[in-house]
């Protein structure tokens, strides 16, 4: 079996799970259907345990049919941020590209499935959740704070010493395809989907606002970036700013995420990547 097939299967249901996020649908089934096949495949793949399975498998389906109290939601939660953060046992994500060469370093890129598989739990968590009221109408202003975003995250990167570096090596397609459904969706799904629509409902149901859950959550996601050094912390902190506002006046997941992986491939194709620490 090729080394791509849990990632297509996974990537299927990262996509219906987004959609199904921002258009306030349900599609247990389906997702469950998408997931057992990841899952399943990565298994005979010899990249997943027994064990592991059956612990993931478990998790999926409390996501989609269980999950009604707040421990078992905060138990999916942490297993969620487990995943991201690759602590979850016996998982072998792929090696995408070894000793990958586009700028002054060469790195190993991999595909996560765990981060995904972490990201496809939390939207069909989301997708359940009823719809929490911020002011999320307004996609002329989200419209706006998006270009804006795109065209002030490579020049303010410039402006704190990353070097411009133009290419586009031959790699460039997979990178898009996995950083934006294995790194983008998933964090957007817990840092804007999840911390920040909940801060947001709470601020305004304590008539404060919203704009101090927006940067809350920006710092911390700044802050998950600290082991790149303090650019990283700063150049994440200022992009989920416009993450944020891009979230809250569209009230779309897909459009922070559109946002977050322009960004990185913008990063990609223009500056010094990875950055230098």
């Amino acid at each position: 079996m090729p080394a791509w097939v849990p990632y297509l299967f996974l990537g299927i249901g990262l996509l219906l799970a987004l959609f199904a996020k921002d258009c306030s649908k349900h599609y247990p089934v389906s997702l469950i259907r998408f997931g057992v096949a990841a899952l399943f495949s990565l298994l005979l793949l010899k990249q997943l345990s027994l064990m592991s399975l059956l612990v993931l498998l478990s998790a999926l389906v409390w996501a989609a049919f269980g999950a009604h109290r707040l421990f078992s939601t905060i138990g999916l939660i942490l297993l969620s941020i487990v995943l991201m953060l690759h602590q979850f046992p016996c998982i072998s994500n792929w090696l995408l590209y070894d000793d990958l060469l586009v700028s002054s370093q060469a790195f190993d890129f991999y595909a996560g499935f765990d981060k995904g598989f972490a990201g496809l739990l939390l939207l069909m968590l989301l997708s359940k959740m009823p719809t929490l009221q911020i002011q999320a109408t307004n996609l002329i202003i989200a419209g706006l704070w998006f270009v804006i975003g795109l065209l002030v995250m490579p020049m303010l990167a410039w402006g704190l010493g990353v070097t411009i570096d133009p290419k586009f090596p031959s790699e460039t397609f997979g990178f898009i395809t996995v950083n934006m459904l294995f790194t983008v969706a998933p964090e957007e799904a817990l840092f804007r989907g999840l911390l920040q629509a909940a801060c947001v409902h709470w601020l305004i149901k304590n008539n404060q606002s919203p704009y101090w859950a927006i940067g809350a959550v920006s710092i911390l996601f700044g802050a998950a970036h600290f082991s790149g050094g303090w650019l990283w912390v700063v150049l994440a902190t200022s992009a989920g700013i416009f993450y944020g506002l891009v979230y809250h006046y569209s009230g779309r997941l897909s459009f922070a995420v559109a946002l977050h992986a322009c960004v990185n491939v913008c990063h990609f194709l223009l500056l010094e990547y990875p950055l230098a620490h």
